[in-house]
């Protein structure tokens, strides 16, 4: 059974998000004020959009990694995108467990979760669904989340 993610349940108001001086929209993790949580929700949310609006195959996050730790992939080439502080790594790694996996089961809260989880995700935005392969995964220090595309991007529909 697939994850279903909503961009609105994300990120209810995208009217209410800071933009810089051209119109972009702006996650602030210096602002101190809204729960790091929040940032990381909408950090997903925007960068989900990003790679769907430029039909990305892949997706990943490894904030271990000095070079490149976030990036998607698009036909052959590979685009960085400019990583969050290092410091909010672990927020967005378990916010992105809390997005993208399916709920633990009574066993899982038991005796705990595995390292490795991997499963389907569709995601909806504004009417229109995309559908991930999702791989949660962490191995001592190291961690990642990585989505693979397994729906044509919206330009080969």
């Amino acid at each position: 059974m697939a994850v279903v993610v909503r961009i609105a349940d994300l990120v209810p108001d995208f009217d209410a998000l800071p933009t810089g001086t051209q119109g972009e929209l702006l996650v602030d993790f210096s602002d101190s004020s809204v729960a790091p949580a929040v940032h990381a929700r909408t950090f997903w949310a925007l960068v989900l959009l990003l790679a769907m609006r430029d039909g990305a195959r892949s997706l990943h996050y490894h904030p271990w990694r000095e070079f490149g730790p976030l990036y998607y992939i698009i036909g052959t080439a590979f685009y960085e995108i400019l990583p969050p502080p290092v410091a909010f790594g672990p927020v967005l790694l378990a916010t992105g467990r809390d997005i993208f996996a399916p709920r633990p089961s009574w066993r899982e809260r038991l005796f705990g979760r595995a390292v490795t989880i991997c499963t389907d995700v569709a995601l909806e935005v504004g009417g229109a669904w995309c559908w991930w392969d999702a791989v949660l995964w962490s191995s001592g220090g190291r961690s990642g989340v990585e989505l693979f595309r397994i729906s044509p991007p919206p330009s080969q529909e």
